[in-house]
Protein backbone atom coordinates (compact mmCIF):
# COMPACT_ATOMS: atom_id res chain seq x y z
CA UNK A 1 0.00 0.00 0.00
CA UNK A 2 3.17 2.63 0.50
CA UNK A 3 3.97 2.23 -2.47
CA UNK A 4 0.97 2.51 -4.25
CA UNK A 5 0.50 6.18 -2.41
CA UNK A 6 4.07 7.26 -2.65
CA UNK A 7 4.51 6.26 -6.33
CA UNK A 8 1.08 8.16 -6.74
CA UNK A 9 1.85 10.94 -5.27
CA UNK A 10 4.81 11.37 -7.27
CA UNK A 11 3.25 11.09 -10.36
CA UNK A 12 0.90 13.64 -9.57
CA UNK A 13 3.72 16.11 -8.50
CA UNK A 14 5.72 15.58 -11.44
CA UNK A 15 2.40 16.31 -13.20
CA UNK A 16 1.57 19.47 -11.18
CA UNK A 17 5.08 20.61 -11.03
CA UNK A 18 5.43 20.45 -14.79
CA UNK A 19 1.89 22.12 -15.26
CA UNK A 20 3.04 24.45 -12.93
CA UNK A 21 6.27 25.46 -14.69
CA UNK A 22 4.56 25.86 -18.15
CA UNK A 23 1.36 28.23 -16.52
CA UNK A 24 4.36 30.32 -14.99
CA UNK A 25 7.66 29.72 -16.01
CA UNK A 26 11.18 30.07 -14.35
CA UNK A 27 12.38 28.52 -11.33
CA UNK A 28 10.68 28.19 -8.71
CA UNK A 29 13.50 28.02 -6.30
CA UNK A 30 14.46 31.55 -7.82
CA UNK A 31 10.80 32.81 -6.69
CA UNK A 32 9.90 34.34 -3.20
CA UNK A 33 7.33 31.04 -2.29
CA UNK A 34 6.22 32.31 1.48
CA UNK A 35 3.10 34.27 0.88
CA UNK A 36 2.30 31.40 -2.27
CA UNK A 37 2.89 28.68 0.42
CA UNK A 38 0.73 30.47 2.99
CA UNK A 39 -2.26 30.96 1.15
CA UNK A 40 -1.83 27.14 -0.49
CA UNK A 41 -2.55 25.80 3.26
CA UNK A 42 -5.15 28.33 4.63
CA UNK A 43 -6.56 27.33 0.97
CA UNK A 44 -6.06 23.39 1.90
CA UNK A 45 -7.47 23.65 5.06
CA UNK A 46 -10.49 25.26 3.75
CA UNK A 47 -11.37 22.35 1.53
CA UNK A 48 -10.43 19.57 4.41
CA UNK A 49 -13.11 21.19 6.64
CA UNK A 50 -15.42 20.92 3.58
CA UNK A 51 -14.37 17.62 2.37
CA UNK A 52 -15.09 16.51 6.21
CA UNK A 53 -19.13 18.26 6.03
CA UNK A 54 -19.11 16.85 2.60
CA UNK A 55 -17.95 13.03 4.14
CA UNK A 56 -20.51 13.85 7.28
CA UNK A 57 -23.49 14.66 4.56
CA UNK A 58 -22.74 11.73 2.76
CA UNK A 59 -23.08 9.04 5.79
CA UNK A 60 -25.92 10.44 6.65
CA UNK A 61 -27.77 10.30 3.53
CA UNK A 62 -25.82 6.36 3.81
CA UNK A 63 -27.16 5.89 6.87
CA UNK A 64 -31.02 6.51 6.15
CA UNK A 65 -30.66 4.52 3.02
CA UNK A 66 -30.14 1.75 5.32
CA UNK A 67 -32.70 2.38 7.61
CA UNK A 68 -35.29 2.91 4.91
CA UNK A 69 -34.19 1.41 1.96
CA UNK A 70 -34.96 4.71 -0.12
CA UNK A 71 -32.95 4.76 -3.46
CA UNK A 72 -32.98 8.35 -3.34
CA UNK A 73 -30.43 8.97 -0.45
CA UNK A 74 -28.01 7.01 -1.87
CA UNK A 75 -28.12 8.45 -5.07
CA UNK A 76 -27.65 11.86 -2.84
CA UNK A 77 -24.38 10.25 -1.06
CA UNK A 78 -22.89 9.03 -4.20
CA UNK A 79 -23.32 12.28 -5.91
CA UNK A 80 -21.91 14.01 -2.49
CA UNK A 81 -19.12 11.55 -2.47
CA UNK A 82 -18.41 12.36 -6.66
CA UNK A 83 -18.97 16.04 -7.33
CA UNK A 84 -19.66 17.16 -3.93
CA UNK A 85 -23.20 17.86 -3.78
CA UNK A 86 -26.46 16.44 -3.34
CA UNK A 87 -27.18 17.26 -7.28
CA UNK A 88 -24.52 15.91 -8.78
CA UNK A 89 -24.03 19.24 -10.05
CA UNK A 90 -20.49 19.85 -12.13
CA UNK A 91 -19.11 23.09 -12.19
Amino acid sequence: MADLVWNEAREYGVKKWTAGQAKHGGDLTRKPCLKEAIDEAVDMIAYLFVLRNQIEVAKLHLAGALATGDRNSIEAALNILSTGNVDGETF
